[in-house]
């Protein structure tokens, strides 16, 4: 599981990164996980946070 959580904050920097790059496109966040499980959540959250920026 960590290295899962790992794997997802690299990814979502990543796309942070993109997003920053690219102000006026959206970004999707491919979360590979059924809705409703925990990483489901983190990702729906860090989505929310970098929609803010």
């Amino acid at each position: 599981m960590k290295k899962v959580l790992i794997a997802l904050g690299a990814t979502l920097a990543f796309a942070a990164q993109a997003a920053g790059s690219f102000p006026d496109k959206p970004v999707n966040i491919i979360v590979p996980f059924p809705a409703g499980g925990s990483t489901d959540t983190v990702a729906r959250a860090l989505a929310l946070s970098m929609g803010e920026q």
